[in-house]
């Protein structure tokens, strides 16, 4: 009876280690592609024909200086007409006489820039610069990436913070009704003369181990499926780096063993303080 309660608790925890591993990595995955989204937003100033040469690396030195800026490229006019005239399949600048495009740095911000508000401010700066014909953003992108990305993030959130507690009634549970049939062993330990922490002492040792096994199935388990979903979308690899799957295992395996410890520890403690009649309900 007492094997297949060990089996059960064993069993049962490794497979909540692994949901609460896949759900930790899918929330720590969901945060780098939500600042991955973010740092490809920017905005594009557009320059007046014929500026001065001074004018023009004032505006490169603002943006390298700023804290802001993530990267940013110059794109000049005949650039941008040959690759238009490839799109189009028409020689436009033939037909006008002359290139109506202009020279533009495209500029990319850092992720915590790349809100309406920050770019608004960012973007009003060049505005009233006289070397700047236009600065433009799309700020209906903007704040539909911003909002889109928050509410994927706080429903992650949700349920994973739904999971864990639904995890610890079920450890606490599962412990409580394994330490239960034993309350006969506990109390008859205790009526010879044991103390509280002798009695509980060999249960909390097990509990570790069983922890340690559990912890360490589940992350078995959760590394099979990451690599096999790394096989299916190499692209995985690129939101998170090894350092934070190896924390996070290394964190779900203390979890594991601490939870059962301390599930373990107050079970028995609460059995040992029965009395007779209690036994038997």
């Amino acid at each position: 009876m007492f094997r297949n309660s060990g089996f059960v608790l064993v069993f049962s925890l490794s497979l909540l280690i692994f949901l609460i591993l896949l759900l930790s990595w899918s929330l720590i995955n969901s945060a780098h592609l939500s600042r991955s989204i973010r740092e490809n937003l920017g905005f594009q100033i557009y320059l007046k024909d014929s500026i001065p040469g001074p004018q023009l690396e004032e505006i490169q030195r603002e943006l390298d200086r700023s804290s802001y800026t993530r990267h940013w490229i110059m794109v000049e006019k005949e650039s941008a007409a040959r690759e238009l005239k490839e799109k189009l399949g028409e020689d436009f600048i033939g037909f006008l006489g002359y290139n109506p495009l202009l020279n533009m740095l495209d500029v990319k911000v850092k992720a915590e820039y790349a809100t309406p508000d920050s770019l608004e401010a960012i973007t009003s700066v060049f505005r009233n610069n006289p070397a700047v014909h236009e600065v433009v953003y799309q700020r209906d992108v903007v704040d539909k990436i911003n909002k889109n990305m928050k509410t994927i993030f706080y429903l992650i959130s949700i349920f994973a913070a739904s999971l864990l507690i639904v995890a610890l009634f079920l450890m606490h549970n599962t412990i409580r009704l394994s330490l239960y049939s034993q309350r006969f062993i506990i109390h008859t330990m205790y009526l010879v003369g044991a103390t509280r922490l002798y009695i509980t002492k060999p249960f909390v040792i097990r509990s570790i181990l069983q922890g340690m096994l559990a912890g360490g199935a589940g992350i078995f388990l959760f590394v099979l499926v990451y690599f096999a979903a790394l096989q299916r979308f190499p692209e995985l690899s690129e939101l998170g780096g090894p350092g934070e799957l190896y924390l996070l295992m290394v964190a779900t395996l203390l979890f594991s063993i601490i939870i059962t410890a301390a599930g373990t520890f107050l079970s028995a403690f609460r059995l040992v303080n029965l009395k007779s009649a209690e036994l038997y309900q």
